[in-house]
């Protein structure tokens, strides 16, 4: 199969790894796209015509975050990350509007710290450090 077409393995191998990781795994990988559209929004500046793009790219998956939350389980933290979504949404709906780097930059230190604590939770799942 993956004999004569290189991409095909890379992209089955992708798939899979996706497909079987643990939701925190996952999480972490959506934060780690976001994160890196909007270090790509802001390398370029808020002048580049590819700006936006990117910032919404990001929009995107903050989005997919946001609906992914699942009420029912710890509804206090969920409703904190939903706050915490919602203030990245809009700080990205500014940035694209005004063209601002700033608001890009405050939306990318929140992602930043959630990502941090998501990677805490993970190894305290796994037992290390307890």
């Amino acid at each position: 199969m993956a004999h004569g077409n290189p991409q095909a393995a890379i992209d089955a191998y992708r798939t899979s790894s996706i497909e079987n990781a643990p939701g925190i795994k996952i999480v972490r990988l959506l934060y780690d796209g976001a994160l890196r559209f909007l270090d790509r929004a802001i390398t370029c500046g808020g002048e580049d015509p590819h700006f936006g793009m990117w910032v919404m790219r990001a929009d995107s998956i903050v989005l997919e975050l946001r609906l992914s939350l699942r009420h029912e389980h710890a509804p206090e933290i969920m409703a904190n990350l939903e706050e915490l979504y919602l203030f990245c949404e809009e700080r990205h709906a500014q940035a694209v509007m005004a063209g601002a780097v700033q608001f890009a930059q405050e939306s990318r230190d929140v992602l930043h710290t959630l990502l941090e604590a998501w990677k805490e939770i993970e190894i305290e799942g796994k037992g290390v450090g307890a």
